[in-house]
C-alpha cells in the first residue's frame, strides 16, 4: 500500500460511521491494483480504529459526502496518472535503427564498430531491415559535409565560452550583421554542399565567395553601431577556440572575436551559430524587422 494522503489534526475531518463519529486519518491505495483503496478511521473515545475498503468510482463504503469527495480525489489522480504512462507508439526498426545509427555517428569518438562490421555482413548475408537501414542511414552521415561538420563541430560555443551564453547569443542577435564563407577551388563543392543545407533550411540562396587561401572561412561580421557594441559582453575579448593555422589539419588555440576586422572568425564557432542557434547566411535582419515578421 501507498499513502496518498495524511490528514493533519487541525484538517481532520469527524464522520459517522455505524453510530460512532470517527476520525479520517489517512487514504491509502495498492499501487497494484488502483481499484482498491482504504480510508482509515479513528474513534476519538476508545482510540480504535478501523479501515474501510472502498472502489475507485466515487462509492464509498459509507454515505458520507466527504468520505465520498476523498475516495473521488484518489479516483481522479489515478486516472491522470494512467493516462499520462499512456505508452507511445513504438519505433519501427526503421526509425529505431536510423536513430542509432545518427546517436553513433555523432558520439564523441565517433562508434564506427557496428557499421564496419555491416560493410563486411553486406556481401556475405541478407541483412534484415534493421541493419541495412542503420547501415544505409551512417554511410549517408559519413559522405555528407554538413554531417561531418556537424559531429565535428558539436557544441561549440557552450563548450568553449567563457561567460553566460544565452547573455552572448542575446547581444549576438543584434551586433551581427552578417555571416559569410569563403573558400578555394580544392574546398568548394564541400563547402558548396553544407551552405545548400542551410539555405534549404532557412529558404535563402547564398553563395560562398571564392577566395586564393587553401581551406574555408565562416565570418560573422559585426555592427559598427557604437551603442551595441558598447554591449559587448566582456568575455567575447578574452574566448579562443581552435582555429585552423593555414595548413592541413594543423591547429591552435586562437582569439574569436578579431578586432581589428570586427568579426568572428573561428570557423567552428560561426557555423555552430548557423547551425545550433540558427543564424542565417548573408546579411542579417535587424532584430525589429525580425519580430515584425513573426520570426521571432
Amino acid at each position: 500500500m501507498i499513502k496518498l494522503k495524511k490528514l493533519k489534526e487541525s484538517a481532520s475531518k469527524k464522520v459517522v460511521y455505524k453510530g460512532n463519529e470517527y476520525t479520517v486519518t489517512s487514504i491509502d491505495v495498492d499501487d497494484d491494483e488502483i481499484l482498491n483503496t482504504s480510508i482509515e478511521l479513528k474513534n476519538d473515545e476508545n482510540e480504535k480504529s478501523i479501515t474501510l475498503q472502498a472502489i475507485v468510482n466515487g462509492n464509498a463504503t459509507t454515505d458520507d459526502d466527504y468520505i465520498n469527495s476523498l475516495v473521488n480525489q484518489v479516483k481522479d489522480s489515478k486516472e491522470q496518472e494512467i493516462n499520462q504512462k499512456v505508452e507511445r507508439p513504438k519505433k519501427s526498426e526503421r526509425e529505431q535503427a536510423i536513430e542509432d545509427a545518427r546517436d553513433d555517428f555523432f558520439s564523441t569518438p565517433k562508434n564506427t564498430k557496428y557499421f564496419k562490421k555491416l560493410e563486411k555482413d553486406l556481401f556475405t548475408t541478407t541483412l534484415s531491415e534493421y541493419e541495412q537501414s542503420y547501415y544505409d542511414e551512417f554511410k549517408k552521415l559519413n559522405s555528407s559535409a554538413i554531417s561531418k561538420k556537424k559531429r565535428v563541430t558539436g557544441e561549440t560555443i557552450g563548450n568553449t565560452y567563457p561567460g553566460d551564453v544565452d547573455e552572448l547569443i542575446d547581444w549576438l542577435k543584434k551586433a551581427v550583421v552578417s555571416i559569410d564563407v569563403e573558400t578555394s577551388d580544392y574546398s568548394y563543392n564541400s563547402t558548396k554542399d553544407i551552405i545548400d543545407e542551410f539555405n534549404k533550411r532557412d529558404g535563402t540562396n547564398y553563395e560562398p565567395k571564392l577566395r586564393d587561401k587553401v581551406g574555408n572561412a565562416y565570418i560573422a561580421r559585426l555592427t559598427n553601431d557604437e551603442a551595441i557594441m558598447k554591449e559587448m559582453p566582456e568575455e567575447v575579448k578574452e574566448w579562443k577556440a581552435k582555429k585552423n593555422i593555414g595548413k592541413l589539419n594543423q591547429y591552435v588555440m586562437g582569439d574569436v572575436y578579431y578586432e581589428n576586422d570586427n568579426a568572428l572568425t573561428s570557423n567552428n564557432i560561426v557555423f555552430d551559430l548557423l547551425d545550433t542557434y540558427k543564424f542565417k547566411l548573408g546579411k542579417q535582419k535587424p532584430e525589429k524587422e525580425k519580430k515584425d515578421n513573426g520570426e521571432e
